[in-house]
């Protein structure tokens, strides 16, 4: 049995960033931080501790795979029927969304660590495949097929935030060295594509690496779980979220996002949040988020 060092040791101070929120949704206080050091892995690593008023978080078109590792009282999955489901696994993992989720939050404080990752960075940490972990979620042993409690257990015992999310990078510094890389085709490709917030012209990118167009849209979807196309578009999607979150009317909103006419951006609201525009505006978000806030 292999022992893991995911004790904090000496390097320079992550940079965190907390803000502490009340309002009639809730009370919490909320980290976030991306390492350095790991950047081309990880998205961002967040710290949630509080309690929820409104108990259902509705989330939308996910570009990133996501740990998440639950400290306290567990979160449960939210049927199509808006009916309770199961508690998600102590340490569990997801991957890219295409439609709707719905989580509830438990009815006491909660504290939850969370592990956002870039899409073709679950590949080289996860065992699971894209398609395993897509609009779904499974225990973090079976996603990475080994044991996972001590990293849990190791979060649960440190002190500080700060000490918790160290904990977290040397654990993934550890999986980097065991696992495989992406396709390095692959990465550069969606990198392009989150840095233009899927604005690149796929067939651009193409042309670039010198693959097909099938050889191509097979190594992405093999190591993302869906064709560049398709990343493309959620990534516009999700850039038309933040235009709405951010206070733009609908027509500079769609501009903005790179769409032709607020048409297209209604065909991918409805496809990827099964609402207009107008519904995301009038509904409750939570700060700093896409996600709304929604009562059980």
């Amino acid at each position: 049995m292999m022992l893991y060092d995911w004790t904090p040791g000496a390097r320079a101070a992550l940079p965190i960033t907390t803000i502490t929120h009340e309002s009639p949704l809730g009370n919490w206080t909320h980290s976030e931080c991306v390492p350095p050091h790991l950047a081309h892995v990880v998205e961002k690593l967040w710290h949630f501790e509080g309690q929820m008023e409104l108990l259902r978080e509705r989330s939308f078109a996910k570009v990133f795979s996501e740990i998440i590792l639950q400290l306290g009282p567990q979160f449960r999955e939210v049927c199509e029927d808006g009916s309770t489901g199961n508690l998600f696994p102590v340490a569990c993992a997801g991957g890219l969304t295409t439609a709707p989720s719905v989580i509830e939050a438990p009815a006491t404080r909660c504290h939850v660590i969370g592990i956002q990752l870039h899409a073709e960075a679950a590949y080289q940490l996860l065992a699971a495949s894209p398609a395993e972990l897509a609009n779904g979620t499974l225990s973090l042993a079976d996603a990475l097929n080994v044991r996972t409690e001590h990293l849990a257990d190791a979060c649960y015992h440190a002190a500080t935030v700060a000490e918790r999310f160290e904990t977290v990078c040397r654990w993934i510094e550890q999986r980097l060295r065991e696992r495989q890389s992406a396709h390095a085709a692959v990465g550069w490709a969606a990198l392009q594509l989150r840095a233009s917030q899927g604005a690149t012209a796929i067939a651009t990118l193409q042309r670039q690496m010198s693959l097909t167009k099938s050889r191509f849209a097979s190594l992405f979807r093999e190591q993302i779980g869906v064709t560049p196309k398709y990343y493309g578009r959620m990534l516009r999607f999700r850039n038309a979220l933040s235009q709405l979150q951010s206070g733009h009317q609908l027509s500079d909103a769609a501009l903005r996002a790179g769409y032709y006419d607020q048409a297209h951006m209604y065909r991918d609201f409805s496809e990827f949040a099964c609402l207009t525009p107008a519904d995301f505006v009038k509904a409750n978000r939570f700060p700093g988020s896409l996600s709304l806030s929604e009562a059980g």
